[in-house]
């Protein structure tokens, strides 16, 4: 045992006050604390515990944060006034010390008994009040904090309280970095909806344009045409939200931009197309299509260009706080500055002392710790805090961020945050807790919302069996002539309630691929045959599953159903692998069209954080919008392997 723990510890406070402004022989101490020091309180702390453990008379545990009071110039004659203003509060068996960093004291109230602590903590704390508005400038009391903790056993009473009611800060609004026509400009169309008005007002266009110059068509006859102009724009938004066109978090290259409105461009035409077949009166003749579809074409691009460039890579962002710069502090990082975030880092706010040094690579400084908040705020006029502390925040943290959000301020932890800008939840950064509390999860709740679902799976899955028929039979044949062997591939897979089930595909490798056990798919696998890798860019493959859709072992929309001797691996190495078995699988779903395959352990975790996403949210729209966004996928080829 070293010295410090043979020091003789003062009967009371009052004791201390006649010591002077340090306490006698205690190693450790400045000379103007005047208190137990940090590591010496600490113990006290600790021995309490064990102390109210054995006795189980609980005890108060009282922190004081000093805020600016610590920074004053006259520290040591602020901490003597603070010292004897508690030793005239406190009682003989009370002992105060130093709780962290010498910036906030810590007080035990011994052996409370039992009286009412709520009682006990109203009179202690309107005494302190009283004293503390006497003794300093309101500026300066405004500023402290105090909460307490009953100390006992098991720690099951912990409300934090404070001396001061909220209070209510003003924040400056920030700068705005553009004014005038540019910026109401930007503001109006920084949204999905105004972005469709433009699109419908430039398809119009095309459309006019088209019959203008093939037909000459004066304007009183436009009504004619009136059906086929509104079936022509209503294919062409469609077409743009499955090609991600309406998705404005999303920032595409200048040369995908052309790509995918020429793709977007395709399924208006061919509806054109059968609209003139349908009904000749029409007049939509080939050349007129052509025409159309090529205006339609030149406006669009031209508009999703100035669209990216103006309102998508040059927009006003929010001010942003970190809290915590650790591992999860530069994944939020990470996420904030995404060329489509909305978010801007102002930096981050760190307890960690070791940390408050400029971090390299050119990110955000560390701004403070975390009792610097309110100042940070103020100073850098921030919109938005995000929590990303590697454990649980304390009570001090928590209030604070409750402050904030009583102020305006958005506060998101990872989990929110992933899911409002990435569409996934983060697998490592969640516990059961969260999963209990979260909302969402209504498909699963709502047994009328599955029968729903199952109707329409059905319905849908009997169509597409009469549907693709021809396409069935081809692929068959086309299978048959390239390679020896069946034409299906049947294989076991776990389903809804970690059930199994045989799910059919046509066969897209040889026959021997797996003679030595089970293994991941890989880019160019060899083992896939010539017509194996056309059928499964085209996803033509995964055809013969309607059937699985239709008698109920999967979906139309869900995970993806993975194979029992992956998901007994998955289960110990993936955190949360068995919420997925809560719906059940399907054909297609929000991590195949948001992941590209996936063939390893990791990649089932990132794609398990979309899955966890789609349960958590998922519904008749959230499955509608997964569907149409399929059509991109399948027709750009992305995610195929």
């Amino acid at each position: 045992m070293d010295d410090t723990s043979k020091t003789k510890i003062p009967n009371s406070l009052t004791d201390c006050a006649h010591a002077g402004s340090t306490l006698p022989d205690i190693p450790g101490i400045p000379e103007d604390a005047a208190f137990l020091s940090e590591d010496y309180f600490s113990r006290l702390v600790a021995l309490e515990r064990k102390r109210t453990e054995r006795s189980g008379n609980p005890s108060l545990l009282m922190t004081i944060d000093l805020g600016k009071l610590s920074l004053n110039g006259n520290r040591a004659e602020t901490i003597q006034k603070i010292r004897i203003l508690l030793s005239s509060v406190l009682r003989e068996t009370d002992v105060a010390g130093w709780y962290s960093s010498y910036s906030v004291i810590g007080v035990i109230l011994c052996e409370i008994g039992d009286s009412d602590p709520t009682e006990a903590i109203e009179k202690i704390s309107a005494k302190l009040k009283k004293g503390l508005s006497a003794q300093f400038e309101r500026d300066f009391v405004d500023t402290i904090r105090i909460e307490f903790e009953y100390i006992k056993k098991e720690k099951k009473w912990k409300k934090p309280y404070s001396l001061l009611k909220l209070r209510t800060y003003e924040f400056e609004a920030p700068p705005a970095k553009e004014s005038g026509f540019l910026f109401l400009l930007k503001s109006f169309l920084g949204k999905t909806i105004y972005l469709m008005l433009v699109d419908l007002l430039l398809i119009a266009t095309a459309q006019l344009a088209g019959f203008w110059l093939l037909g000459g068509i004066p304007i009183e006859a436009l009504s004619f045409y009136a059906n086929a102009c509104f079936l022509a724009l209503a294919a062409y938004l469609v077409s743009l939200y499955i090609f991600d066109l309406y998705d404005i978090e999303r920032v595409f290259s200048t040369e995908e931009i052309p790509f995918r409105v020429s793709l977007a461009a395709i399924l208006p035409a061919i509806v054109s197309w059968v609209g003139f077949r349908i009904e000749p009166d029409w007049g939509y003749t080939h050349g007129l299509i052509a025409v159309q579809t090529g205006a339609g074409l030149f406006l669009l691009t031209g508009w999703r260009l100035l669209y990216r460039r103006i309102f998508q890579l040059s927009k006003n962002k929010i001010p942003t706080l970190i809290i915590g710069a650790g591992e999860k502090g530069k994944s939020a990082l990470k996420l904030l500055s995404s060329p489509y975030s909305q978010f801007e880092v102002a930096g981050f706010l760190d307890d960690d002392p070791d940390k408050f040094t400029k971090p390299a690579g050119g990110a955000p400084p560390i701004l403070g710790s975390t009792r610097n908040l309110f100042d940070v705020m103020t100073e850098r006029c921030i919109k938005a805090v995000v929590v990303a502390l590697e454990g649980n925040e304390s009570a001090r943290i928590t209030r604070s961020l409750l402050e904030a959000r009583l102020c305006g301020r958005e506060v998101y932890d990872l989990p929110s945050l992933y899911e409002k800008m990435a569409g996934k939840v983060p697998v490592n950064d969640i516990e059961d807790r969260w999963l209990v509390s979260a909302d969402g999860f209504h498909l699963i709740s709502r047994e009328y919302v599955q029968r729903i679902k199952r109707v329409f799976d059905f319905l849908f899955s009997g169509c597409m069996l009469v549907v693709c028929l021809p396409f069935l039979a081809a692929t068959a044949l086309a299978i048959k002539l390239d390679s020896p062997g069946p034409v299906f591939f049947r294989q076991t897979r776990v389903g809804r309630g970690g059930k199994p089930f045989i799910l059919s595909k046509f066969r897209s490798m040889f026959t021997d691929a797996e003679a030595r056990g089970a293994k991941w798919a890989e880019k160019k696998d060899p083992r896939v045959t010539r017509v194996g890798s056309v059928i499964r860019v085209t996803h033509l493959d995964e055809l013969p599953q309607v059937w699985n859709i239709f008698v109920g072992d999967m979906s139309l929309i869900g995970p993806r159903p993975e194979r029992p001797e992956f998901v007994k691996e998955l289960e110990e190495k993936v955190p949360y692998y068995g919420v997925r078995h809560a719906v059940r699988p399907g054909l297609t779903g929000w991590a195949q069209i948001k992941y590209p395959y996936g063939a390893s352990v990791e990649d089932s975790l990132r794609k398990l954080e979309y899955d966890l996403f789609y349960i958590k949210n998922m519904s008749i729209l959230q499955d509608l919008k997964i569907l149409l966004r399929t059509i991109g996928v399948v027709v750009t080829g992305k995610g195929a392997r």
